[in-house]
């Protein structure tokens, strides 16, 4: 089956009455978690996104708590896990100061983990990585808000 592109939706649902436009959406929201979750964001969350960002911090925080004691297979594993986690908000936010902040969030988080030899270059790069994806938000970001990042990146590193 071929799917059609977004103006030929855009069009379709013009002309569609509210009621059926409603009935599309919670349908769309019953096949897949994510679909439902985007929905719960922007009918919910999206009106206070420093908020949500604040709830992403704290949950992302709270399970890197819980991943400390773990050997190192199993620390990889579900650090991995968390990164896949932080990535659903970003892409439902798709504000990129917002995005960096959360970017920022996990190489604190990183940066303040004792490290022992076996997840240090693990946690080195996924640091790296992380530096990288904000430096390449930076020139979206305004002006003030950049150089308040760059000073907080040339702190933690």
């Amino acid at each position: 089956m071929h799917s059609a592109t977004i103006d030929t939706i855009k069009t379709e649902l013009k002309q569609l009455p509210p009621k059926q436009v409603m009935e599309l959406l919670l349908r769309l929201a019953r096949f897949k978690k994510e679909n439902k979750e985007l929905l719960t964001y922007i009918l919910f969350e999206s009106a206070n996104e420093h908020e949500y960002v604040e709830q992403v911090k704290k949950e992302i925080s709270e399970e890197m708590e819980e991943i400390d004691g773990l050997p190192g297979y199993q620390y990889k594993k579900q650090f991995r896990k968390i990164q896949r986690k932080i990535n659903k908000p970003i892409k439902y936010i798709g504000n990129k100061s917002a995005t960096a902040e959360l970017y920022l969030h996990m190489v604190r988080m990183i940066s303040g983990k004792k490290k022992n030899n076996y997840l240090a270059t693990f946690l080195n790069k996924s640091a790296e990585q992380y530096i990288s994806k904000i430096e390449k938000l930076l020139p979206g970001i305004e002006d003030d808000l950049a150089a308040d990042l760059r000073k907080q990146l040339k702190q933690i590193g």
